[in-house]
C-alpha cells in the first residue's frame, strides 16, 4: 500500500532527498527522515573529527543561498538540510571541498554532509581560483545522487554547475577520486625515478626511461577519448529529452535522476521511443517520481 503521497515524495525530491534506482518506498521514507534531523543526529556522535567545525543553520544558509538557487535552477534540488563543516581533514590540496557520503552505522541510512575548506568560512573565493558557490553546488550533485552508483556521468552532471565552459568539458575526464590519485602516484613515480637515475649519473637508463613518459600521456588520451565519447551520448540524451518535455529544466531534472544505463540508452534511441520508455508504468519509487516530473513538464 502507497502510504507516500505524490506531493510528499515532490517535496523531498526538491530538497534533494531522490530515491535511488533500487530503494523501497520504505527505505526511502527513513532515510529522508534520518537526512532532514541529520544536523541533531551528529549533534549527539563522537563519530565526526574533533576538527570538523560544524555551523549553524542560519550560517550555512546564508553561505550557501546561491548555491542553493544554481542547483535548484540545473536539476531542481536545494539540499537546505545538509550538514557543513569546515576542515582541511583528509582533503587532498588540490580539492575546494568534498561531501561524505557515509552510514554512522549499520543500523542507520545513508546520509551526507558537506566539507569545505576552512577558508571558506570567511570568504567566497579561495587562493582566487576555488569558488565556495561553484564547489557547494558541484558537491550537491553527488548528495542528490547519493544512491546512485552510477559513475559514468555523476561528474559531467557535477561539473555543469560550472560558469566555466572548459571546466564543464574537461572536468568530468576523471570519474572517481581514486582514478585521479592513481594518475597523481604515476607521477610521481616517474618523476623520483628521474632524480635518482640522474643522481647516480645512470644515464643510458635515464635515456630508456624516458619512454616512461609516454605512459601517462597514454593515460591522458584515452582519458579524452572516453570523455569525448561521454559527452556526446550525455548531449544526445538530453537532446531528446528536451524534445520530449519542450522544456530545458525538465529534461535536466529528468536526466539528473536517471542511471548511467539509461542515459546510454536513451542517447541512442530516437524520441518517440524515449517518450514510450519514460511512459511505462513506475516499476520503483524513482520510476514514479519521474512520471511526476514528466506530468509537470
Amino acid at each position: 500500500m502507497q502510504s507516500l503521497s505524490d506531493a510528499e515524495l515532490l517535496a523531498f525530491n526538491k530538497r534533494g532527498i531522490i530515491p535511488g534506482p533500487h530503494e523501497t518506498e520504505e527505505e526511502f521514507i527513513k532515510r529522508a527522515q534520518y537526512c532532514l534531523n541529520l544536523r541533531q543526529e551528529l549533534s549527539q556522535t563522537e563519530e565526526l573529527p574533533d576538527s570538523f567545525e560544524q555551523v549553524e543553520l542560519d550560517l550555512s544558509q546564508t553561505i550557501l543561498k546561491e548555491a542553493f538557487s544554481l542547483s535548484a535552477d540545473l536539476f531542481d534540488i536545494a539540499p537546505d538540510w545538509i550538514p557543513i563543516v569546515f576542515s582541511n581533514e583528509q582533503m587532498p590540496p588540490w580539492h575546494g571541498g568534498c561531501a561524505w557520503i557515509f552510514q554512522l552505522s549499520e543500523e542507520t541510512p545513508t546520509a551526507a554532509l558537506l566539507q569545505m575548506r576552512k577558508p571558506f568560512f570567511y570568504s567566497e573565493r579561495y587562493l582566487g581560483i576555488y569558488s565556495r558557490t561553484e564547489i557547494a553546488a558541484h558537491e550537491f550533485v553527488h548528495v542528490g545522487r547519493m544512491l546512485f552508483e552510477e559513475p559514468r556521468y555523476e561528474e559531467v552532471l557535477a561539473y555543469r554547475t560550472s560558469p566555466s565552459s572548459l571546466r564543464r568539458w574537461l572536468g568530468p575526464i576523471v570519474e572517481s577520486a581514486r582514478e585521479s590519485l592513481m594518475f597523481v602516484l604515476l607521477l610521481g613515480v616517474i618523476i623520483m625515478a628521474d632524480i635518482a637515475l640522474i643522481a647516480t649519473g645512470q644515464h643510458t637508463a635515464y635515456q630508456w626511461a624516458m619512454w616512461l613518459k609516454a605512459i601517462p600521456l597514454g593515460i591522458i588520451g584515452y582519458g579524452l577519448w572516453r570523455l569525448a565519447k561521454k559527452h556526446r551520448r550525455f548531449n544526445r540524451c538530453l537532446a531528446n529529452l528536451e524534445s520530449i518535455y519542450h522544456n530545458k529544466r525538465t529534461a535536466q531534472a529528468v536526466i539528473f535522476r536517471l542511471t548511467d544505463e539509461e542515459i546510454d540508452t536513451f542517447s541512442r534511441q530516437s524520441g518517440d521511443a524515449v517518450r514510450a520508455n519514460l511512459q511505462e508504468p513506475p516499476l520503483t519509487l524513482r520510476h514514479r517520481l519521474l512520471s511526476l516530473l514528466k506530468d509537470k513538464s
